[in-house]
Parts: structure tokens; C-alpha cells; sequence
């Protein structure tokens, strides 16, 4: 029998050089919210689609403490953690992260700059790239 690599195989994170970046073609996320989307289509209609969209909505309503209490904000220290050791013996003076957004991505290393006394820059706005594009 041949040997596949389990979840515990597969690193959380690799650091890569840029030149050697690749997006992936399809997310194993993606993929699943595909798949259960076209089922719950398929089962239940548009009726569950528009009760979902409901249910949002009724969510957004709620005043910020009740709907803490719903949802709690995600501990960003097991992440942290992992990219600890992911970066544990570089010894680059500058690294760039450069991940899709609202990944969570942001929250995980600026955790992890807090805990190791890290400096963060924060990414340039839509407004500073603008002008740099503007007037390059």
C-alpha cells in the first residue's frame, strides 16, 4: 500500500521567495464551500439561499457584545505559534508577507510580532499605492 501524507504531515506554513510564489489554482476551502453550495441548492432550492441572507442580516443587527457572545473572536496563538517555528533560525532582517485577504493572515503575525517584540509595518493604503503608481 502506498503512503499518503496525513493532516499532522502537511505544514501550516511555508515561507517562500517571492519569485517562487504561486496562488492556488483551487483551495481545498473553495472547494468544499462549492460543493456544499451546490447541494444545499439542490436539496432545499433558493428558499435556503434566502434564509441564509436572512439570517446574516439578523446576525449584523445584533448589538456588539451580544453578538460577541454568539461568535468569539478567534485566538490567534496556536497560528502564531506555528509560524513561530516556521521562521525559527532565519535570519533575514526583513520578511514580507504578502497572503490573500480577509485570510486572517494580518491578525496571526501581528500576534506574533507582539509576543517576540517585532516591529510591523502596516500595508501602504489604496490611496498611498495610487499616487505611487501616479507619479512613477
Amino acid at each position: 500500500m502506498g503512503e499518503h501524507s496525513s493532516s499532522a504531515d502537511t505544514p501550516l506554513w511555508a515561507v517562500v521567495e517571492l519569485d517562487q510564489f504561486r496562488t492556488p489554482e483551487q483551495t481545498q476551502a473553495s472547494q468544499w464551500r462549492r460543493s456544499l453550495r451546490s447541494i444545499s441548492s439542490w436539496l432545499g432550492g433558493k428558499n435556503d439561499a434566502e434564509q441564509q441572507v436572512k439570517d446574516e442580516s439578523e446576525l449584523r443587527a445584533l448589538p456588539g457584545v451580544r453578538l460577541a457572545h454568539l461568535v468569539p473572536s478567534i485566538d490567534w496563538a496556536p497560528a502564531a505559534r506555528a509560524l513561530g517555528q516556521q521562521l525559527e533560525g532565519q535570519d533575514a532582517p526583513v520578511t514580507f508577507f504578502i497572503t490573500t485577504p480577509y485570510s486572517g493572515h494580518a491578525s496571526v503575525v501581528t500576534h506574533w510580532a507582539e509576543k517576540h517584540h517585532v516591529a510591523c509595518l502596516a500595508p501602504p493604503t489604496l490611496s498611498e499605492i495610487a499616487e505611487v503608481a501616479l507619479s512613477g
